[in-house]
């Protein structure tokens, strides 16, 4: 179990110096710092929106993403101040995530290997439903192949 001492985050009030004082006044801000200091994280670079910001409390003083499900994708700071849901980092990695299921559901690719392991039959069961699909958009005006001669 890791343990790293917490470095609160410094900043300046009318110019003058002052460090943040972590308060444990509700669940979410003592859960996030618990996970900061007792869960795996990753040290984010560049910072999220928030913790980058001229006007950040921190209170750490660096962004950590938990590795594990608190936070759901955000930072420890974020969780912090029960921002969650819109730290940029969390914004970014839901994005990445639909797409990447987006793309998924669009188009599956198969490697040389995985197809190799297919019977010759279900390779053919393949190749007819790929001939269905192109005739059916043929018929529907939306495939520009043109139909070839058997």
């Amino acid at each position: 179990m890791p343990n790293r001492l917490f470095t609160p985050h410094e900043y300046f009030i009318q110019g003058e110096a002052t460090t943040a004082k972590p308060k444990f006044d509700t669940q979410t801000r003592a859960t996030s710092l618990a996970v900061y200091i007792f869960t795996p994280t990753q040290y984010q670079n560049p910072k999220c929106k928030q913790c980058s910001s001229f006007q950040s409390r921190g209170p750490a003083s660096d962004c950590r993403v938990p590795t594990t499900k608190h936070g759901a994708g955000a930072c420890t700071n974020c969780y912090y101040y029960g921002q969650s849901t819109a730290c940029s980092l969390r914004i970014e990695q839901e994005r990445v995530e639909e797409f990447a299921k987006k793309e998924k559901d669009r188009f599956e690719m198969y490697t040389s290997d995985e197809l190799d392991e297919l019977s010759e039959e279900q390779l053919e069961e393949w190749a007819q439903m790929v001939k269905d699909e192109i005739e059916n958009k043929r018929s529907a005006g939306r495939c520009p192949i043109k139909k070839r001669r058997s």
